[in-house]
């Protein structure tokens, strides 16, 4: 068997802490790729820019990680709180329109 002890904390950690990797973090990139679908006038209307919102998943084996959802969707709304552009803001009801979904296991 294999025991994990502080990886456990750093490998997760390192998706939300730009130090770590000096890559932008999980949440921050989320953001941007709403940000830049906004600005190439892909998604303008602030209906459809809510959707895009309330329907982040996370996939894959990193998301398993146990408490990844609630952080991911709390640093996300941070973020539209305090850095997200004023267009990207302005098309929002609030920064709480941000969900994060993990789908069940063996569904897609």
């Amino acid at each position: 068997s294999i025991e994990l002890g502080f990886e456990r904390v750093v490998i997760p950690e390192a998706l939300f802490d730009r130090n770590i990797l000096h890559e932008q973090t999980l949440p921050e990139l989320i953001v941007h790729c709403v940000e830049v679908v906004l600005q190439k006038g892909l998604c303008t209307e602030p209906e459809a820019l809510r959707a895009l919102l309330r329907n982040i998943v996370l996939v894959g084996g990193g998301a398993m990680f146990p408490g990844i959802r609630p952080r991911t969707e709390f640093e996300v709304r941070q973020l539209l709180r305090t850095r997200a552009t004023p267009q990207l803001q302005a098309a929002l009801d609030s920064p709480d329109d941000a969900y994060v979904l993990n789908p069940p296991l063996g569904e897609s």
